[in-house]
């Protein structure tokens, strides 16, 4: 809207004649007005000589053609306002009728022009509660601007618009306060205290698996689909649940060098959720496919936990993870010897990936693995697929070289991965990165790391592992990203 079309208000100044000083900064202001796009009323324009002045006072202060009175107080104004001297008296008796009937009226605007010797505006006691301008000596300037606004209806910081009702509080699985409230205050209660990260994690984790409790699900059909879909949603409806997960493990990653957290916590977690949530209790009814959102949700989680621990340089963690022994609680599973890492791949057990590609290929998802598509298209904002898929590799490699186990981690998103870099494989070129990740390949010295870098590139020269109906598209050795005559060979 251009300056011709913009509505003109009309305004009327009160005020008290005080001296020749005060009614020049007076029609100073009131020029200011003028020259922005307001019509000022005001009695040393408007009011010629031989006009009834009490008339022409109560005239304006009445009319509906004035949108707003300015009541300019001093010292002066407010004395005879309130002792209802002079004209002042006169507009008084008019205006504070107007004030004390509505509450709610904004034609008349308070301008405080002078302040007593304590700092308080000198304003008449009806106007004593109304909010109003201050445009005492030291603001006059500054706040002028903001009268100019309010009378063209332009504020400063306007009300924004209304926005549409937030859907997500009505699902009141998807936002965990108390988990909020352990990210939102670990920095500072960490670096008031390191050692508190035990007892922070341990209550998160138990939080955790709380919320995660949720997301058990009970099959009421035997239809194929229908269990694939119910699937699919129930793991979508997680989502928000895994990233509190992801925050946190990444804050714990970040501050591993000056507070170092007790491992056993994190693993603790994955024991908790395999036996808790992937194998049945004795005597239970139940459907193997009633376990299969949490075989997805294990894998996930553990997957995002290695990412994470390797991005942040906590080597210590990813080697723990992947190296250390699990007790795992499976009620129907007598032998409890040599668990690890790689207990908590389900496949062959829990029929995941098969529903999962189901759901893909009844809508119209042409994909091989149901599983590996799902952890991609999921991945979190903050990480690039490469990121999750050679975490995945990760995995497969060390259940290869390090556990001797034939069969391995599936790493099922591996057809997914976009490059052929590695960062954690080829910067093994430098002394000091071998230095920092042996402990991944659990060993001591560099000739330990290059024998294994062997028995990779014979195992998977071998066996051809991953899909057998994708042709040359197999997981790669470790020699495949980094030589090993270079091992070590650079500082």
């Amino acid at each position: 809207m251009d300056e011709s079309t913009r509505k003109v208000p009309k305004v009327f100044i009160s005020y008290s004649w005080t001296d020749e000083e005060h009614i020049s900064n007076v029609l100073e202001f009131a020029t200011y007005l003028m020259n922005n796009h307001v019509e000022v009323i005001l009695d040393e324009w408007d009011a010629p000589e031989g006009i009834d002045l009490n008339h022409f006072m109560e005239e304006n202060v009445r009319s509906e053609d004035i949108d707003f009175v300015l009541i300019i107080s001093d010292k002066e104004y407010a004395r005879k306002a309130d002792e209802r001297t002079g004209g002042v008296g006169t507009e008084t008796q008019i205006i504070s009728k107007r004030v004390y009937e509505d509450v709610n009226q904004t034609k008349f605007i308070p301008i405080v022009w002078q302040n007593d010797n304590n700092g308080k505006p000198y304003l008449p006691d009806y106007l004593s509660s109304r909010k109003y301008f201050d445009l005492t000596p030291k603001n006059r300037y500054s706040n002028s601007k903001k009268v100019l606004r309010r009378l063209h209806n332009l504020p400063e910081n306007p009300k924004p618009k209304l926005g549409d009702f937030p859907e997500e509080l009505l699902e009141t699985n998807k936002y965990y306060p108390t988990l909020k409230e352990y990210i939102e205050t670990f920095d500072e209660k960490v670096e008031k205290n390191p050692k508190s990260i035990n007892f922070i994690s341990r209550n998160f984790f138990k939080n955790f698996l709380k919320n995660l409790d949720d997301f058990k699900i009970k099959f009421e059909t035997r239809n194929t689909l229908e269990i694939a879909n119910g699937l699919y949603k129930n793991i979508e409806e997680y989502t928000p649940l895994r990233d509190y997960y992801i925050e946190f493990i990444e804050k714990i990653t970040q501050v591993h060098e000056f507070a170092p957290i007790d491992y056993d916590i994190i693993k603790e977690l994955f024991e908790n959720i395999y036996s808790k949530y992937t194998t049945p209790n004795i005597g239970q009814s139940y459907m193997r496919e009633e376990f299969m959102n949490f075989d997805f949700i294990l894998r996930e989680l553990f997957l995002y936990t290695i990412t994470i621990s390797v991005e942040n340089n906590d080597y210590e963690l990813t080697s723990y993870l992947l190296n250390s022994p699990y007790f795992l609680n499976d009620k129907y599973n007598l032998d409890k010897n040599h668990q690890t890492f790689l207990n908590l791949d389900r496949r062959g057990y829990i029929p995941t990936d098969g529903y999962l590609t189901k759901y893909c290929q009844e809508h119209n998802l042409n994909k091989l693995t149901g599983m590996g598509h799902l952890l991609i298209s999921r991945i979190h904002k903050d990480y690039e697929v490469d990121d999750f898929v050679n975490s995945d590799i990760l995995c497969c490699h060390i259940s290869i070289i390090n556990l001797h186990d034939q069969d391995g981690w599936f790493p099922f998103t591996y057809i997914y991965k976009e490059t052929d870099y590695m960062s954690l494989y080829q910067k093994l070129i430098s002394e000091s990165h071998c230095e920092k990740v042996k402990c991944i390949f659990d060993i001591e010295y560099k000739h330990e790391l290059e024998e294994k870098i062997k028995y990779s590139e014979e195992y998977f020269g071998k066996i051809r592992y991953g899909f057998s109906n994708v042709f040359m598209n197999y997981v790669k050795p470790i020699s495949e990203y980094v030589n090993v005559d270079e091992i070590a060979s650079k500082k």
